[in-house]
């Protein structure tokens, strides 16, 4: 957990903020893991942390590529996504995202996360479309796609090599007016800082101060020991 965070969406368990520095630790651990290898970073090769610490700089310095960190609610790190614009089309966006290993699978972490990033990046950039890509045998994602309003646009035939494989790359999108309604549709909501939306770790972690930044996003900083705290809606 990060000493000061600054969080700029939410959704039922998770939180979203950007990737830090602080974070490739736990990060290159998790690319040594062989499904992240083979289905989010579609190589059996690892990423090192000079390449993730480039993405941090680049995202910073970049308003149409974002790098993001994902916690749960008592600041685990959950997983991580990004975003950034097609270099020609610049009002379309490619999105990825994935969940660390520890996380469980069968209870909705992952399209929640999804759909926590595809908010974000709706609500805070210029994106008429936004595309995603994922391997064939990647069925879970490309059924989570679906659920989230997706549409499988094409299929790029044996494009990826992994080892001595080549496989195939399945290419989705989701227009603005189509994730509007599939958003509308979802039994579930995520929130985007800067709209008066309430304390992300009210309830059982009652632990961090906010602190509200110009720029709309939410600051949660972790007291001194002993101190008191107060929190938004005016607890202490």
């Amino acid at each position: 957990m990060h000493e000061c965070a600054t969080y700029v969406a939410a959704s039922e368990r998770l939180l979203l903020r950007p990737l830090t520095r602080a974070d490739l630790p736990v990060i290159g651990r998790w690319f040594s893991d062989e499904r992240i290898r083979r289905f989010y970073l579609l190589t059996e090769e690892g990423v090192g942390a000079d390449t993730l610490a480039e993405a941090i700089e680049w995202a910073r310095h970049d308003p149409d590529v974002a790098a993001w960190a994902i916690e749960e609610r008592d600041g685990t790190l959950a997983g991580l996504g990004n975003w950034r614009a097609d270099p020609v089309f610049r009002d379309v966006y490619e999105i990825e995202v994935t969940l660390g290993p520890h996380m469980p699978g069968g209870r909705g972490y992952g399209t929640e996360a999804h759909a926590l990033v595809l908010d974000h990046l709706m609500r805070t950039r210029p994106a008429a479309k936004v595309t995603g890509r994922a391997l064939a045998d990647n069925h879970a994602v490309i059924a989570l796609a679906a659920r989230l309003g997706f549409v499988e646009e094409g299929r790029l035939r044996r494009h990826v090599q992994i080892g001595a494989e080549r496989v195939d790359l399945v290419v989705v999108g989701i227009l603005r007016e189509e994730w509007e309604r599939s958003r509308q549709a979802r039994p579930y909501a995520t929130i985007s800082w800067g709209s008066g939306a309430d304390n992300p770790r009210s309830g059982a972690n009652r632990r961090h101060a906010v602190r509200m930044n110009g720029d709309g996003s939410t600051a949660w900083c972790t007291p001194a020991a002993g101190r008191p705290t107060r929190h938004a809606g005016g607890g202490s």
